[in-house]
């Protein structure tokens, strides 16, 4: 059985090793096409998201959203207000009937 003194020097030895390798060139970002829609679809995506943005308020601000509730007429009103902010013609359409 090997001595904790052999195991510590051979885990010593092991990260000296480790250590002294090279790390890895990091390359930039590469597609497997050059299709110019589909780099700028990316760019768009990692560039000018709105997801944190958008998911912040539906869910810090508006809450659960079922229906017949209050909240849900209240993120209806918010998304054609939103959408309309950003030049998307939209509005609320009755659906069916709920109790609420």
């Amino acid at each position: 059985m090997p001595s904790l003194r052999s195991l510590s020097i051979a885990s010593l030895a092991a990260g000296a090793m480790l250590a002294a390798t090279p790390a890895p060139t990091l390359r930039a970002q590469s597609f497997p096409t050059d299709d110019p829609v589909i780099k700028r679809i990316w760019a768009l995506g990692m560039d000018s998201t709105q997801t944190f943005v958008l998911a912040g308020q539906l869910f810090d601000s508006l809450g659960p959203r079922l229906m017949g509730t209050d909240n849900i007429k209240g993120a209806q009103d918010w998304l054609v207000k939103t959408y309309g902010g950003w030049g998307i013609p939209a509005k609320n359409e009755q659906y069916g009937t709920w109790r609420g």
